[in-house]
């Protein structure tokens, strides 16, 4: 793209191209490595771009996306965590990611998020801003709330016990729906809902 507009200039310039042509052949090769440099490694994408062959579609979209066989696979098995979220409950509940890694599991779902849908841990404060927005929801709501968390404690995920300031405590009163790998960073996340057992409490 940049070798073209440089072309278009030095048309413009009426500079004869013979005299540049070894800048156009450098730049144009400059271009070519860099596309395919970031195409073989592009960023938080395992694989490369020609590996992103399996056909997903998010919950709420129309659109079809090209991911790599493990990100599809955490797809589905969100979007199945999703399905029997919508059979269980369905005014579909909030689902709190607690595991901080992206803002992906709300939206593969369309699942709303509380208040905003990247909750960010690992950082000063990350706890206090995660709970204040947790507060400007209705309590009944948070505690009918689905969470997604990282049992291994991901380096920005955020600690399961503030939902003991709601009256729902990590895991005991959560059940297992799915337990699944993010493609990047490998990560091992696990979908839970309010067991019947707290809700009536």
């Amino acid at each position: 793209m940049i070798a073209i507009a440089l072309l278009f200039l030095v048309m413009q310039a009426r500079i004869p191209l013979w005299s540049c042509k070894w800048g156009l052949v450098g730049l144009a090769t400059t271009s070519a490595l860099f596309y395919f440099g970031h195409a073989n490694a592009p960023y938080a994408i395992p694989g490369s771009l020609w590996r992103q062959t399996e056909e997903v579609e998010f919950r709420g979209g129309t659109e079809t996306l090209l991911l790599d066989p493990a990100t599809a696979k955490y797809v589905r098995d969100l979007t199945r965590a999703y399905d029997s979220m919508h059979r269980a409950d369905a005014n579909r509940p909030y689902l709190v990611d607690l595991t901080g890694v992206s803002p992906a599991a709300n939206f593969i779902v369309d699942a709303p998020p509380p208040g905003i849908p990247w909750l960010i841990g690992g950082f000063e404060g990350s706890e206090k801003v995660a709970v204040r927005l947790l507060r400007a929801l209705p309590v009944e709501d948070v505690r009918a709330a689905w969470i997604v968390v990282d049992p291994d404690g991901g380096p920005r995920s955020l600690n399961p016990d503030i939902l003991e300031l709601f009256a729902m405590r990590y895991p005991q009163d959560y059940d297992v729906v799915a337990s699944t790998r993010t493609g990047h960073l490998d990560r091992r996340h696990i979908v839970m809902r309010p067991s019947e057992r707290a809700t009536v409490n």
